[in-house]
């Protein structure tokens, strides 16, 4: 099978060969990794004013008759590919988009014209159960397409135990570098850590600070550091020194967060994130971490307070969250998931 994929970020950091879970297949597509282009003035145009690739879509739609299935990962990827097609023609190409922004968050306009674009593709593949039901409400049409696969993460180094980093109360946040609250509840997380009696050092892995815009005006804890960003192979020790995890989402009405969820799980370390869409598919409340209410600081700290005192809890939920992981959500068991799906579109387009 070959496979043309669309991926959502620049041609710097593009990988060869195969990429993530395709590499699990039973049988080994041929795959081809197009990544979006990096032309000053035109990507600028495309990453701030329009938020979609198109030229990667042109490019896509022009090389797709060479190969048996294109991929677009994220709606900024599959929609100007769909709208393209319903203009020129699918060349006879099935698609399949992975919506992770979650289309049907889109009013007016958007929404009628991720309708149009997505007629032309042959599933929508979710990341949260949450968005399945959804799609009604764009068409009935995109609502028969829509399957949800869960997300998978490949093996990590295994991190120094969880028993070693009960002392030091240690907290990380794995942040997202220089996409300020957009991506992570900042206001939330620090409010709540006000209201933490118990001693503690924040570590804010991914960011070299964290401006007072951020922040909305609180202020961080004494005890702070930073570590800059750093590939996710090599922060399995640095997650290794901390006691929790704390995943502070802002509600989007997006799927997100998941693949930093699992990466805390895969190092056992007990994880304590906001209740918004997606994670519930992962993260089970009281079992294998604990969620709390979208902008509730109250309802943080205390989750944070009981971790901090209970050591049995913590490595309770650590242990199981490791173990879920391992059983579950790996890049193997997405990689099935995939390839029966890539396998139905094209021979059942």
């Amino acid at each position: 099978m070959k496979i043309l994929f669309l991926a959502n970020w620049q041609r710097t950091r593009a990988k060869g060969g195969d990429y993530a879970f395709f590499e699990h297949y039973k049988e080994r597509p041929e795959l081809r990794v197009l990544t979006t282009f990096r032309i000053p003035l035109i990507t600028w145009l495309e990453r701030r004013v329009l938020k979609f690739y198109v030229l990667q879509a042109l490019a896509a739609w022009w090389m797709s008759a060479r190969f048996d299935l294109v991929i677009a990962y994220s709606s900024q990827c599959g929609l100007p590919l769909g709208m393209i097609r319903r203009i020129l023609g699918t060349r006879g190409v099935p698609l399949v988009i992975h919506d992770i922004e979650n289309f049907c968050r889109l009013t007016g306009i958007a929404r009628r014209a991720a309708g149009f674009a997505l007629k032309s593709a042959q599933r929508i593949v979710t990341p949260s159960s949450e968005q399945v039901g959804q799609y009604a409400g764009i068409s009935d049409d995109a609502a028969r397409k829509a399957v949800h696969i869960e997300i998978g993460i490949g093996p990590y180094e295994e991190a120094p135990a969880l028993a070693d980093a009960l002392q030091d109360s240690r907290i990380a946040v794995i942040g997202k570098a220089d996409q300020g609250p957009r991506f992570r509840d900042w206001h939330t997380l620090l409010q709540a850590l006000v209201r933490v009696k118990r001693q503690y050092e924040l570590l804010i892995i991914g960011r070299d600070a964290l401006p007072e815009a951020d922040r909305g005006g609180v202020e961080l804890p004494e005890r702070t550091r930073f570590v800059p960003y750093t590939p996710a192979a090599r922060l399995v020790p640095v997650l290794g020194t901390c006691r929790l995890a704390v995943l502070p989402l802002p509600e989007r009405g997006q799927s997100q967060g998941q693949l930093t969820a699992l990466f805390c799980m895969a190092c056992g370390r007990p994880l304590i994130a906001t209740g918004v869409m997606g994670l519930g598919d992962y993260v089970e409340h009281e079992r294998t971490g604990l969620l709390y209410k979208p902008g509730d600081a109250d309802d943080l700290a205390r989750s944070i307070e009981r971790l901090l005192s209970d050591d049995e809890l913590s490595l309770d939920l650590g242990r199981r969250a490791h173990d879920a992981v391992v059983e579950r959500f790996t890049d193997r068991a997405m990689a099935q998931q995939w390839e029966e799906l890539c396998r139905e579109v094209v021979l059942k387009p």
